[in-house]
């Protein structure tokens, strides 16, 4: 059995040179597409539970001092509406320091030096188990305190959900892609090997080896190189998330999302470059057994 100890020399192969480089690429690209989706998720649920059993009313305010009384009027009996509703807990309204706190991501921090007319804010606990109905509830605080707007937040919560959910589909779409380009570039990189070492391959066939053993070297050959990419690209990706992690806890009170994983989140990315190395390997194998057995 000469031929176990004779190999096809695969790590002079140009091909083979580029190959971990664009498995790299690739799967950095398809970490930050999951990242995005499971950061986007993870802040869709942060809101929903946050303005769980909470809803909003605001009353516009009105330019001049004399809007000033019937502003409060108007508030004053919006929360007479409210606490005689069945299904509602708590209402309470802000203060200006507390509205301008909320304003500040879209007004900058001065919004309360700003001499701004601020709307008036009225937060409303309602029971999760029993809530009012906010149908009836929305024309019965517009009849008591005329311009009053009840929020339930549900609208662009739902706008919050498409994207979260849209997020979640290209990422799907961008795995999927790495996945076919990395089948494309195995299999070009495999032929282009077995043409190049064809007469190394022919003389092994000579000594009695089989197509196998020819595909197992080809095959241990593709796994070692995308493990190589995989990893560079893993870690490319992590330092990137981890850069833009910071440099986002660094802007204090906007809407920005927390860029955060949790270790199972990253165990579970981690899955990605092995999933490539695999497919790489599986793909070199076929590849090899295809190609051979098509030789007379």
């Amino acid at each position: 059995m000469l031929f176990r100890r004779s190999e096809v020399p695969l790590e002079r192969d140009a091909s083979g040179r580029f190959l971990p480089w664009i498995v790299a690429i690739m799967v950095y690209l398809a970490a930050l597409a999951l990242t995005c989706a499971l950061v986007m998720n993870k802040m869709v649920l942060r809101w929903e539970t946050g303005l769980s059993g909470r809803i909003t009313v605001h009353i516009p305010a009105v330019e001049g001092e004399e809007a000033a009384p019937g502003e409060a009027e108007a508030a004053r009996a919006a929360v007479g509406v409210l606490r005689g509703t069945p299904g509602v807990r708590e209402v309470e309204i802000l203060g200006d320091e507390e509205v301008a706190r909320l304003l500040e991501p879209w007004l900058g921090p001065d919004t309360a030096d700003q001499d701004l007319p601020l709307p008036t804010l009225i937060a409303v606990t309602i029971d999760p188990a029993d809530p009012p109905d906010l149908t009836r509830l929305k024309t019965v605080v517009a009849e008591a305190a005329p311009g009053a707007v009840v929020d339930d937040h549900q609208a662009w919560l739902g706008q919050l959900r498409d994207l979260a959910r849209t997020l979640s589909l290209v990422a799907g779409l961008v795995v999927l892609l790495v996945g076919a380009c990395a089948i494309f570039m195995i299999v070009f990189a495999t032929r282009a090997g077995l043409a190049v070492h064809g007469h190394v391959i022919e003389l092994l066939h000579l000594i009695g080896a089989q197509d196998a053993y020819v595909a197992h070297q080809f095959q241990a050959h593709a796994l070692k190189l995308a493990l190589r990419g995989g990893a560079i690209g893993f870690i490319l990706a992590g330092l990137t998330v981890f850069l833009v992690g910071r440099l986002l806890s660094r802007a204090t009170d906007t809407l920005l999302p927390e860029v955060s994983l949790l270790p199972v989140e990253w165990s579970a990315l981690a899955v990605l470059p092995l999933a490539v190395a695999l497919l790489a390997m599986l793909t070199a194998r076929l590849t090899v057994l295809r190609t051979l057995g098509r030789l007379p």
